[in-house]
């Protein structure tokens, strides 16, 4: 990995959550809609937390866009890390107070 780009944190809606035994324990993968200039990424929030797969379909999420280069043709690769807080109760997602366009940027 040469470098990495760092992009600005995103809002974007969860469409799909997923819980496999490939993914690390407790972490729940996920699919978030970010709008027409990032499009649908998949992200991983590092513990289920206070939330329940059901729970977090429909939910916006702040998501932080860092590119990794992969050193082929110079592609560069999204990786999104979703934004929230650790808890002794579990991870709590940052999230907007009010509902907003998906792919508004954080300023």
């Amino acid at each position: 990995m040469k470098y990495l780009l760092y992009r600005p944190v995103v809002v974007g809606d969860v469409i799909e959550a997923i819980y496999t035994e490939e993914t690390i324990e407790g972490a729940c993968t996920i699919m978030a809609d970010f709008g027409d200039e990032f499009g649908i990424q998949d992200c991983v929030i590092l513990k289920e937390g206070l939330y329940r797969k059901e729970s977090l379909i429909g939910q916006q999420i702040l998501g932080a866009f860092v590119y990794a280069n992969t050193g082929i043709f110079d592609e560069k690769k999204p990786v999104v890390y979703v934004l929230g807080l650790s808890t002794w109760d579990g991870f709590i997602l940052i999230q907007p107070e009010i509902k907003v366009p998906k792919g508004t940027r954080v300023m």
